[in-house]
């Protein structure tokens, strides 16, 4: 299990880049190669590093907020990867209708760390 401690949170985050990087490279060279569809491939794969990128965010809520024990904290944030990693795949095979329900759950989960943080500094 990964301990997403600073190092590990640095980590993501540098993948996160690299793939910022990656992702245009990528679809240059599939539109070199006259691939049919390219920009339905160029959207999903777009949407899918959206995703990546808001669950990041909402790792990085959890791990500024420290509203958690740390257990819960490392538990949190591993349950976060592992859904946005299963939403970007589902993505794929489902369509958008995953992207809506995966948006639900990262803003109920904002709105509970806000509160609970705010009743943590009471």
């Amino acid at each position: 299990m990964l301990d997403f401690n600073k190092k590990d949170y640095k980590k993501f985050l540098y993948y996160i880049l690299i793939l910022a990087i990656l992702i245009p490279v990528f679809i240059f060279i599939l539109d070199k190669f006259n691939v049919k569809n390219i920009d339905k491939i160029a959207f999903k794969i777009v949407d899918i590093y959206v995703l990546l990128i808001i669950t990041y965010s909402i790792i990085s809520g959890i791990i500024r907020r420290n509203v958690f024990s740390e257990k819960n904290n490392n538990s949190l944030c591993m349950f976060w990867l592992i859904l946005g990693i299963v939403a970007s795949i589902a993505y794929i095979f489902i369509g958008k209708i995953i992207i809506n329900i995966y948006l639900v759950l990262v803003v109920l989960m904002a709105i509970y760390l806000y509160i609970k943080s705010k009743k943590v500094d009471e």
